[in-house]
């Protein structure tokens, strides 16, 4: 997946890419050097909170799906039919 990803954005993508990163690490690290403990975890939670939020809305969006696709094997269940597809 790794190579795919490479030859189809480029090399020179990733190297851009990484080096940000490596600007962004060093840059909070001399700012967590001068700024309160407090202050660093509560930007980290919120970095938390930012990853979460995406992952929360397909949830909501999905849990209609969800419900269904529920149903339909509790269903199966109740009627027996996913212990014989088990037993083949």
């Amino acid at each position: 997946m790794v190579i795919l990803w490479r030859t189809r954005l480029g090399l020179s993508f990733w190297l851009k890419l990484i080096y940000i990163y490596k600007l962004i690490f060093l840059s909070l690290t001399i700012i967590s050097t001068v700024v309160n403990t407090g202050v660093m975890v509560d930007f980290s939670s919120m970095l938390f909170l930012m990853m979460a939020l995406p992952n929360i809305l397909g949830l909501f969006i999905l849990s209609g799906d969800v419900k269904t696709q529920l149903n339909v094997y509790m269903a199966k269940l109740k009627s027996g039919e996913l212990d014989a597809e088990a037993i083949r």
